[in-house]
């Protein structure tokens, strides 16, 4: 009997021990459900008061201290260890703590919950200033990245904008990337990714920097900011009405190739335009009150280059069609078929003959002659792949290898386009000059050639404004003003 009730006692004591250590440790809180990594909200600490958790065995309770049950997001907890209560999906409490607390390199936070007032919207999706808009050689209009910045500075203020990084820099064999996030007022906006390409390893930095710039302009779109850039109607009425089209050829190779330029760039360049009617009002002034000559004095761009050397880089050569006539007495010859022949003798144009081209017998003397007579050639389409076989390269070491004219265009219209057009060829001398007008041409229409002049031959040039050492204005007579 004795053994039997030590058993039973025994077996008692277990029991009671076992009740025991439930009453004494907490039962711990279910997990939350899962949400996905990029809907959850920036790491915020949500304390949950004393509860009181049954056992299940009886009456046993336990009270859970709120640091026990303490349940936070898969982000960065706050750093200053403030708890950050939240309600009905919106945070309260301590801003300082929740914005520190978000990792934009993963975090969603504010994405499209609700739009921007209504000021703030009439200043992202205002309608760009044209001339705020520049054009790259290839035809590509785009708004500079300052101006992005200004627009997001106006709206949303200094300091309440920011791009965050979203990702590693990546570095391929030619290309930098990496992924950015646009953030305005503690809320993301757009992501995007910016591209630069880089030709040597020590260019690397600043195409990591230029990656930035490239992300801000892909994010503005997103806003408005300049949105009529991404509209193929809008480029076109744009190409249309502020823009032309223009050749430059490769001097070794005669190839030519297209090129876009704006007809007025007073943003894009060195010059104001105001200083520049300054000097040709000057110029103007000081031609018109000398005594009458018996022609019409020309107005020359005189260009003086730095940097650069003849011997080893790039010869450039270019041809831009002016608004506005410069040298209307300009002699032109055409070098022309029996067809053309007819059409030259109507409006008096003077011309040679196949015959005619084959009496110089390819004589250096004469052909050089023959260039210095005239200031442009065309030649008739059947004729323009004889002219080396018959002349030789006489002409072309000129700078006057003939325009091709077929039949079907019109001759006068052809002359006016020709003497419309001026040629940069740069030599062996590091200057230049061309002529952009004459003394019966008025202020503004010395002004758009000169300013259009300027632009073209600054497109030319290896490092752009870097290679410019100077640049004039002067008439046939007169004395030359400096406008650079």
């Amino acid at each position: 009997m004795a053994s039997l009730s030590l058993s039973r006692l025994s077996v008692a004591l277990k029991r009671s021990s076992r009740s025991l250590h439930i009453r004494n440790y907490a039962i711990a809180p279910a997990k939350p459900a899962w949400v996905p990594r990029q809907y959850a909200k920036p790491s915020v600490a949500a304390v949950v008061p004393k509860a009181k958790v049954s056992t299940g065995t009886g009456a046993a309770e336990a009270t859970v201290a709120p640091d026990e049950l303490k349940v936070s997001s898969s982000e960065v907890p706050p750093p200053n260890g403030n708890n950050v209560e939240t309600s009905n999906g919106n945070d309260t409490g301590n801003g300082a703590s929740l914005e520190a607390a978000t990792d934009w390199s993963k975090s969603y936070h504010g994405l499209a919950t609700q739009a921007f007032p209504k000021e703030v919207s009439d200043i992202l999706m205002a309608p760009i200033d044209s001339l705020d808009i520049e054009m790259k050689p290839d035809g590509l209009i785009y708004l500079p990245e300052i101006k992005y910045r200004r627009v997001l500075n106006k709206a949303f203020g200094p300091g309440a904008w920011g791009l965050a990084p979203r990702s590693e820099t990546n570095v391929g064999p030619k290309i930098v990337s990496r992924e950015y996030a646009l953030v305005c007022q503690g809320r993301l906006v757009a992501i995007a990714r910016g591209e630069q390409e880089y030709f040597d390893p020590s260019g690397i930095p600043t195409a990591t920097e230029a990656c930035k710039s490239n992300a801000l302009m892909r994010c503005c779109k997103d806003l408005g900011i300049a949105s009529e850039l991404w509209d193929p109607r809008f480029i076109r009425d744009f190409k249309a009405k502020y823009c032309v089209e223009v050749f430059a050829e490769h001097v070794p190779t005669k190839k030519k190739k297209k090129l876009w330029r704006r007809k007025d760039q007073p943003n894009s360049s060195k010059l104001s335009v105001s200083s520049v009617r300054g000097s040709i009002k000057e110029l103007l002034a000081d031609a018109n009150g000398e005594k009458k000559r018996n022609f019409v004095e020309t107005i020359e761009l005189q260009i003086g280059l730095k940097n650069y050397d003849p011997q080893r880089d790039k010869r450039f050569s270019g041809t831009v069609k002016l608004p506005h006539i410069p040298r209307p007495r300009m002699s032109i010859c055409i070098l022309a078929d029996a067809a053309d022949i007819d059409r030259a003798k109507q409006i008096e144009l003077e011309y040679m003959s196949v015959d005619d081209l084959k009496k110089l017998n390819k004589n250096k003397k004469l052909v050089k002659k023959l260039a210095k007579k005239y200031d442009a050639f065309l030649a008739s389409e059947a004729l323009i792949k004889q002219i080396p076989r018959l002349l030789g390269p006489g002409l072309s070491k000129a700078g006057k290898f003939p325009t091709p004219i077929s039949h079907a265009e019109d001759l006068s219209n052809k002359l006016v386009e020709v003497r419309s057009t001026i040629k940069f060829q740069l030599k062996k001398v590091l200057c230049l000059g061309v002529a952009v007008g004459h003394i019966q041409m008025n202020d503004d229409q010395v002004l758009g050639n000169v300013m259009l002049s300027i632009n073209f031959l600054v497109s030319l040039l290896k490092k752009n404004w870097q290679n410019v050492k100077s640049l004039h204005i002067k008439t046939t007579m007169g004395k030359p003003v400096r406008l650079f």
